[in-house]
């Protein structure tokens, strides 16, 4: 008979202890990655035993991940952190390993470009890039990632020897960085920045670039770049003529290489340092720390930095005329060069940038495609929509007026019949009742003309002199009653509706009338053109509008006056500010030297 199991399965309150202790320790690995890769192993082993403790094989693959990290970065051992990039891989399942896909090709390709195995690299950096860009919206690791895969992309591809000079891909990766904000990130592209103007013998450009890029370094703390920028500012200031100043530099790289324990920094650091000496005449010092850098990169199997060591090394052998030396060197330069950038690599390389180019432009052809179907689909939705309202609008409308109609008929009808039974208060209250009516009648006008408004109109060519003949013709008894004058200049065409721009300046110049105490209220049209934007103005001397108001007005059912001091819905000022948005212009309001507002709008000149 089978026995039953012993083992005691962890409890879900201790599972979820263990799974925030791990994203704790996540957090902190992200940070020591920029300060000091050497501080990640401790970190990325307890993930793995933490997550081995609670059968969890996805985050023991995260944490196999990071141990890759620290193995590419700090013991340098590149092919066993390949190795671990696909165990950690293997240990992901499911949505956490779709997750964490871009992230374990970055890795991997960080690893391949160290051995030299550039086509490797790359083809891990595409796939990266390709799982990444095409999401709709990026959380910020995931720029992070993205940025790293360009700015790695970029070196790859200005390598010694291979020189594809793809500057897009650095400026995508300082974009990217700019946006989350990682200064060490910001900072590496700041260096690469520098490199640029020291290919081109721009050394004050260089060193700017570089002190910004060390700055950034110190503010974040990332001692793992900031051995880098030491050295290259070393480098810059011996050819700068300033070799004191670029010992101190190097002297700092020194000390943080210690700190960090990373031999690839240190072997950079010597390189620097024999370039510097070579550059200020002396051969024999700048060869003696090329050799050191050499040492160091054979027993890291650094293959593309040997490339450019072994030429470094031959140029100062050929300058303390040890000839025989210099051609061993050449030899070693070109035959690493070959192994790198045969022409069968070198059409590899490119090819598979040219694909992932031409399948990023499918992609985004296809998007495109997409949204503009989206747009349609949107388009017939709206004038459904629009149809609907339309027609709800009217019904509505036609409901409400309806019963104002009869209440109003009524009440004439009482008023008459009872004219000489009522007294004078009874009286006042069935006038109550008319004015009532008629408000309410007005409202409903008034919020038909607002919802029709929403309708997108088709635009036509519109004579605003035939608009203002229109305008002065529905205004003649208030302009006769009110002994008003308005005042027009010449106006242009504009596109829009006709029936629209009629409303929105009957209500204008209604406005200025009304709230007018002037005995010959005046109101001045006007237009100018500037930057193919019509703007127009309608001024008068009327009681004007305090500023703290002036925004305020347009919103509905706003008043500044009570109904027995100026009659009025509303709501006029809001339909203005709709029909202008129709138009896609602006409105607002201005005091004027009369003392009145002057309604300032804008309008396009064109149909565009």
């Amino acid at each position: 008979m089978p026995q039953p199991s012993t083992q005691v399965l962890p409890s879900v309150s201790f599972k979820r202890t263990v799974v925030s202790e791990i994203e704790y320790l996540l957090l902190q690995v992200r940070k020591e990655a920029k300060t000091n890769a050497v501080n990640i192993q401790p970190l990325a082993l307890r993930i793995i035993e933490l997550s081995n403790s609670i059968n969890n094989s996805n985050y023991a693959g995260i944490g196999k991940l990071e141990l890759a990290h620290y193995v590419c970065s700090a013991e340098n051992d590149y092919k066993r952190s390949v190795l671990l990039c696909d165990e950690a891989h293997n240990l992901m399942k499911g949505n956490f390993r779709k997750k964490y896909e871009p992230y374990y090709h970055l890795n991997k390709g960080r690893a391949y470009q160290y051995l030299g195995e550039l086509i490797n690299a790359q083809g891990e950096y595409l796939k990266a890039a390709r799982i990444i860009e095409f999401k709709e919206k990026l959380q910020d690791h995931e720029k992070r990632w993205l940025a790293s895969v360009y700015y790695n992309l970029f070196i790859l591809f200005n390598q010694e020897g291979a020189e594809f000079t793809q500057e897009d891909y650095l400026q995508k990766a300082f974009q990217l960085y700019k946006d989350v904000d990682d200064k060490s990130g910001i900072a590496n592209c700041y260096n690469s920045f520098a490199v640029f103007h020291y290919k081109k013998k721009s050394f004050e450009s260089s060193l700017d670039y570089l002190l910004k890029a060390y700055a950034f370094a110190h503010e974040s703390d990332a001692k793992t770049y900031l051995s880098i920028f030491c050295s290259n500012i070393g480098l810059v200031y011996s050819k700068m003529n300033r070799l004191e100043e670029g010992l101190k530099y190097f002297e700092e790289a020194k000390k943080i290489n210690k700190e960090i324990n990373s031999f690839y920094h240190t072997g950079h650091t010597y390189q620097q340092i024999g370039e510097a000496y070579l550059s200020t005449g002396d051969a024999k010092s700048g060869l003696s720390n090329y050799k050191k850098a050499e040492k160091i990169y054979i027993d890291i199997k650094v293959k593309t930095s040997l490339t450019t060591i072994y030429q470094y090394i031959a140029d100062a052998y050929y300058k303390l005329d040890q000839f025989d030396k210099a051609y061993e060197y050449e030899k070693k330069y070109a035959a690493t060069l070959v192994e790198q950038f045969n022409d069968e690599k070198t059409f590899a390389i490119v090819k598979a940038r040219n694909q992932f180019d031409l399948e990023k432009k499918e992609k985004e052809a296809e998007l495109l495609r997409i949204k503009n179907e989206q747009i349609e689909t949107y388009a017939r939705q709206l004038e459904v929509s629009n149809n609907q309202l339309k027609q709800f609008a009217h019904i509505a409308s036609h409901d409400l007026k309806e019963p104002l109609r009869m209440v109003s008929a009524y009440a004439k009808l009482l008023e008459r019949s009872m004219s000489e039974k009522i007294t004078e208060e009874e009286k006042e209250y069935l006038q109550f009742m008319l004015e009532g009516t008629s408000t309410m009648h007005n409202l409903v006008n008034d919020l038909l003309i607002l919802s029709n408004i929403n309708y997108i109109a088709e635009k036509h060519p519109v004579n605003m002199n035939k608009v203002m003949k229109l305008l002065i013709t529905n205004l003649d008894s208030t302009i006769k009653e009110r002994n008003a004058k308005i005042i027009v200049k010449v106006l242009p065409v504009v596109y829009a509706e006709e029936t629209q721009l009629l409303q929105l300046f009957l209500n204008l110049v209604i406005n200025g009338i009304k709230y007018n105490t002037s005995k010959i209220p005046t109101i001045r049209i006007s237009v100018k053109r500037k930057n193919g934007i019509q703007e127009f103005t309608v001024s008068d001397n009327g009681i004007g509008i305090d500023e703290e108001y002036r925004e305020k007005v347009f919103m509905i059912f706003q008043r500044l006056h009570t109904r027995n001091e100026y009659s009025g819905t509303g709501i006029g000022l809001t339909i203005c500010k709709k029909i202008i948005d129709q138009l896609g212009g602006t409105i607002w309001i201005e005091a004027n030297k009369a003392g009145g507002s002057d309604f300032k709008f804008t309008v396009p000149a064109n149909l565009n």
